[in-house]
This record gives structure tokens, C-alpha cells and sequence, in this order.
């Protein structure tokens, strides 16, 4: 449970600063860097996760036998805790689907009246970017996030699987039996289900937009 944990939050916490900077750098670029972003978002989204899990254990190989340094861990055991490779599969698996997210509704946001006001008034593009377009993303950014959470969750069984993590989804492989699949489903839907409710809560009613 714990190993679970640690890689899934790293992983999120880890995703969302980068999507959070590539949705500025984005909203900042010129017309031509965009069009090379966009293209290169959906491209990359389209990937599949156990490409980037093989990637990264090749790359780690490699790096070894070139260099000699050993500090990178290509699979766990019973005693053992690998991270770093699963951290940055699963970063990257989220990352990908954020960034294509977040290119078309920032070029949909863009076109508002509201923001268009805002430019016409003088409005900094930072402070327009930061004050204005992103609170209005954040609630729809969360739901897109919801509603995909089964899709990350299921990257990251693959990763603990082959990455031989010592989580919980690899636990439910190796004892596919109901009583403990009821348990885990559990564990793992109350502990999400509070997270809604607190997220429901904290994100302010003019941030959400009617939805």
C-alpha cells in the first residue's frame, strides 16, 4: 500500500508542475511554437504506457553498461523497493494525456469574450494567464482528471507488475481472490471518494463555471 502511494502521488504532484508549466509556456508561445506543441502533444499521448515502461528499463540497462552506475533499479523483490522508474513511467503516462488536455482548452479559453475584454483593457498576459484563464480551467481540469483516474490507475498495476513494485495492485495480481479484491476495492475507493468530496468543497463555485 505504501509503495502504491508514494509512486501514484510522486507521480501526480510531478505531472501537474509540469503540465502547470507547459500550460504557461504554451499560452506565452508564438503561433508557430504552438502548432510544433500541439502536434507533438497528441503524438506523444498517443504512446503507449508500456512503451515508456520498456524505454525506461532499456535506457537504465544501458546507462549501466556504458557509465557502470548502478543507483538506478530496473525491477523490485520481496526485501527490495524500486521507485524511480516506476515514478517516472507513471509521470510520464499522466503527463502526456495533461498536456493535450490543456492545449485545446487553453486555445478554447483563449477565445472567450471574457479574457478578450480583459486583453483589451491591458490585462498583463501573465496576469491573464494566472488570474483569469487558469481558475477557469481548474474545475474542468479536475473532472477531465476524475473521469480518467481508472485509466491511470490501470498504468499504474502494469507498472507495479512489471516493475515487480511491492504495491497493491501487484498484491492483486499474485491473490486474485474475492474477498481480498473486495478489500482493496475498498481501500482504494474510500480514501478517493473522501479526495472528491474535499475537492468539491475546496475549489471555489465562480472557479467551476456552472458545470
Amino acid at each position: 500500500m505504501k509503495e502504491t502511494v508514494i509512486i501514484f502521488m510522486t507521480s501526480l504532484v510531478v505531472s501537474v508542475g509540469f503540465a502547470l508549466l507547459y500550460a504557461y509556456f504554451f499560452y506565452r508561445s508564438g503561433k508557430r511554437v504552438r502548432t510544433v506543441l500541439q502536434h507533438t502533444s497528441q503524438t506523444l499521448e498517443m504512446i503507449p504506457d508500456l512503451f515508456w515502461l520498456i524505454f525506461s528499463q532499456f535506457l537504465a540497462i544501458t546507462i549501466y553498461k556504458k557509465t557502470g552506475f548502478d543507483r538506478i533499479e530496473v525491477a523490485g523483490g520481496f526485501a527490495e523497493y524500486i521507485r524511480f522508474l516506476p515514478i517516472v513511467t507513471l509521470t510520464l503516462t499522466i503527463l502526456f494525456f495533461f498536456l493535450k488536455w490543456l492545449t485545446k482548452h487553453i486555445l478554447e479559453e483563449e477565445a472567450t469574450l471574457f479574457l478578450e475584454l480583459a486583453r483589451a483593457k491591458g490585462v498583463r498576459p501573465a496576469a491573464l494567464f494566472w488570474r483569469h484563464l487558469l481558475p477557469n480551467l481548474v474545475y474542468r481540469f479536475y473532472l477531465f482528471f476524475r473521469s480518467n483516474l481508472i485509466t491511470v490507475l490501470s498504468s499504474l498495476l502494469i507498472i507495479e507488475y512489471l516493475f515487480n513494485v511491492q504495491g497493491i495492485f501487484r498484491f492483486v495480481v499474485y491473490n486474485p481472490v474475492m474477498p481480498i479484491l473486495l478489500v482493496i476495492l475498498l481501500v482504494v475507493y474510500i480514501p478517493i471518494f473522501i479526495l472528491d468530496l474535499l475537492a468539491e468543497w475546496l475549489i471555489p463555485n465562480a472557479w467551476k463555471g456552472g458545470i
